[in-house]
This record gives structure tokens, sequence and C-alpha cells, in this order.
């Protein structure tokens, strides 16, 4: 299993490879001063990616649903935007999936849970959803 500390850079390899398997184009800023961590682009469409990862199951769930912490900044207490991203691409490591959640539905939450075994959990839709 993956420590907690590499799960990031783990999620943003997998994001990538997803990607580049569905035909976009992947683009990774050189200077770490944006709160997108991609671009990818697809006939012509660009969009703006976070992307988020969790690796432990919810101690508090008894229903095998994941938090992922979406906020950013030192104490992770500020909301992304439209402004900042379009789409935060939320990977669950040990299920190796993600779900990709235009920051619109998103509102102003700095933390979401995800549902893999519900399928009338308000963010399936989202789930393994590549098209935006």
């Amino acid at each position: 299993m993956i420590q907690s500390k590499e799960i990031g850079g783990y999620a943003e390899a997998r994001f990538t490879v997803e990607a580049l398997s569905r035909g976009y184009a992947v683009c990774k800023p050189f200077i770490d001063s944006r709160k997108y961590d991609f671009i990818i682009e697809k006939h012509g469409r660009f969009v703006r990616v976070q992307v988020k990862a969790t690796s432990k199951i919810s101690s508090e769930a008894k229903d095998g649903s994941f938090y992922i912490r979406i906020g950013y900044g030192s104490d992770k207490n500020q909301s992304y935007t439209k402004k900042d991203i379009d789409i935060v691409a939320c990977y669950i490591a040990p299920l190796k999936i993600f779900y990709l959640i235009p920051i619109e539905f998103l509102g102003q939450a700095k933390r979401i849970t995800l549902h893999p075994l519900d399928e009338s959990s308000k963010f399936n839709p989202f789930r393994e959803n590549w098209t935006f």
C-alpha cells in the first residue's frame, strides 16, 4: 500500500495516465504557483484540474465511504472557485477510481464524502466520468 505522504504524487501520476489513455493532452505547470495541478485538452477544450486523493476508508463511516479534503491553504480552509479550477479529480487509491467533479457542483465545500458502494450517492454521476 502507498504511504499517505506519497498519495498525492501517486494520484497525479495515475491521473496523467488515465487522461492520456482517454485521448487528452496533459499539461503540467513548470512552477507550482497555480491552484490547478494540470490543464487537459481535447478537441480544443481546455480544463483546469486539481487532483485530490485519499488512501484510507473513513474511520467514522460504516458504509465504506471515503472523506477527501478539497480545501487549500495552510489550514485547508479555503474553497476553490470557478476562477481557480474547473474540475476536482478525487482519487480513491485503494479502489483505483476517480471522481471528476465540476467545481460549481461543490460550492464552498472544503471536504466531501464519497460513497463508492452507494449507487444513489450524489457524486456517483461523476465516478470515472471523463467527459467534460
